[in-house]
Formats: structure tokens, sequence, C-alpha cells
């Protein structure tokens, strides 16, 4: 029943966010599901709590989609998430992004959503820098 909700063009964006605040995300098991919710909050812009972040995190199988739920999530609460909790969704996308927390200095493809990502960490001080390069975007850390 949920996914028919989130597959389709049914409901406004104000409809689409009643109905994800209202649903108890720990229903959601199968990354197909997670798959559908993450499809309409990236496109209708709904606004997460951390709990519902993490649990879709964990979830989805798409890296990309991952990491613009993140940055949307970064965007509207960036003043009150602490570096712990970003660390944590760090972890949850996996590969290079995990790296991250073990003071690894991975390499990320020049793209839009990962220099706000990096911004995003930079302003935070979970990363001193990142610079542009012709492999991609190098991140630095504080010595």
């Amino acid at each position: 029943m949920l996914q028919l909700i989130f597959e389709g063009e049914v409901f406004t964006q104000t409809q689409y966010q009643k109905i994800i605040n209202a649903t108890n995300f720990e229903i959601i098991e199968s990354a197909k599901l997670a798959n559908s919710f993450c499809y309409t909050i990236i496109e209708k812009h709904v606004p997460l709590t951390q709990e519902k972040l993490i649990k879709l995190l964990s979830l989805i199988t798409k890296t990309s989609n991952k990491l613009i739920i993140l940055n949307q999530y970064l965007e509207l609460n960036f003043n009150h998430v602490s570096k712990s909790q970003i660390l944590n969704c760090l972890v949850l996308l996996g590969g290079d992004y995990a790296r991250i927390v073990n003071k690894k200095r991975p390499t990320f493809v020049k793209n839009e959503e990962h220099i706000k990502l990096l911004d995003f960490l930079e302003k935070k001080g979970i990363i001193s820098s990142y610079k542009h390069q012709s492999k991609g975007l190098r991140i630095y850390h504080f010595a």
C-alpha cells in the first residue's frame, strides 16, 4: 500500500510531508520501499527527522540517493546536527564516505552533491578542507 502511494504523483508536497511524518519508519523493511520513499523525499524536498534519515540511509541501495537525502537533511538542519550525527551518517553511506570518519583522504568525483557535502563537513570541522584536483575532490584533515 505505501509503495503505491510513493510511486505515484497523486499528492502535493504538503500531503507527502504529512504522510511521511505520520509513517512509522520501523515498518520499512525492504530496500524497494525505502527507495520509493527516497525518490519522493528527493523530488518533494520533504524534511525528515534524524531517526527517519538514519532508517532510510540504512536501507536505500543507491549511494547517490543516500548522498542527496543526507545533503537535503543537512541543508534544513545544519545548525542542529552534531558532528557525531554526521559521522554516523557517513558510516551509513559506506565506502569512501566512511573512510572520512577514520581520517582517511579519499578523492570524490567532482559534482554538485559532493561539493555540498564537503562544504558541510568543512563548516562542521569534520575535515579541514578539500581541494579540486585533476582526479576529483581531495579531502584534507586537521593535523
